[in-house]
């Protein structure tokens, strides 16, 4: 997600210090080795971009934590007599039931489970952790094909968010899969064997004139969202396309 996406107001300066503290220096160690690759003979060039590869799966695990331990210690407004049973302690009907039953609107969110498919290490915990500050539950993953194994696991998916432009599988084609499963096979989608509707999916994309409706339509996905609007404008979206899942 861009820049523009806002992280909580009272926390913006002292997290984004912790941010730079964690990303800048292990960024230093990847162009480090990135420089060494370009110099380095043919036989040690592999060994500098592996090198490379480490450092910034350095970065990645380090921004988690910082990331996680933030989202762990953001105070919530709702006191522990307000709070529901453990979303995992439910059976689908009575999930079902708090998911989209009108007077449990605030409650739902800490009961979805959204998957979150951003190449980019970095923005997809930034994004990650923006949204579970929001309440909801969102599990990250890195490529379209990682995205695709979670949802065949046994715990359904409520929610795709997915970056439209990812190497090896984009966002067009991880929806054009998913579809075609939903369509030609029961049993390989925790979804669909559990009996519930086409799972909503929600593209994110940096560039405007990346692709025209009628394509992201015609792959599956019901909503894009650009990265240039703020976090509100992918929340609206994740609240429309839950509504619309409500009236089927």
């Amino acid at each position: 997600m861009s820049n523009d996406h806002r992280l909580p107001s009272e926390a913006n300066t002292t997290l984004i210090m912790q941010l730079s503290a964690v990303i800048q220096p292990g960024l230093r160690k990847v162009e480090e080795a990135l420089a060494l690759a370009c110099e380095a003979g043919a036989e040690s060039y592999l060994d500098q971009l592996l090198t490379a590869k480490e450092r910034l799966a350095e970065v990645n695990t380090n921004l988690e934590r910082l990331i996680t331990d933030y989202v762990r210690q953001t105070p919530t407004n709702d006191s522990k007599e307000n709070k529901l049973p453990a979303p995992e302690s439910l059976s689908p009907v009575a999930k079902e039931r708090i998911l989209y039953a009108p007077h449990a609107r605030q409650h739902r969110r800490q009961y979805m489970k959204i998957l979150l498919v951003e190449d980019s290490p970095v923005s997809n915990a930034i994004t990650k952790a923006m949204l579970e500050q929001q309440g909801w539950r969102v599990s990250g993953v890195l490529s379209g094909q990682e995205a695709l194994e979670k949802l065949m696991v046994k715990s359904a998916y409520d929610l795709i968010i997915t970056d439209l432009m990812m190497d090896d599988m984009n966002g067009l084609d991880l929806a054009r899969e998913i579809r075609k499963l939903e369509r030609q096979d029961s049993n390989t989608l925790a979804h669909i064997r559990e009996g519930r509707p086409p799972i909503p999916i929600i593209a994110i994309t940096a560039n405007d004139n990346q692709t025209t409706p009628s394509e992201y339509l015609e792959a599956g996905i019901d909503d894009m969202v650009f990265k240039s609007t703020s976090l509100d404008s992918l929340i609206s979206s994740i609240e429309k396309q839950i509504d619309k899942a409500n009236a089927l």
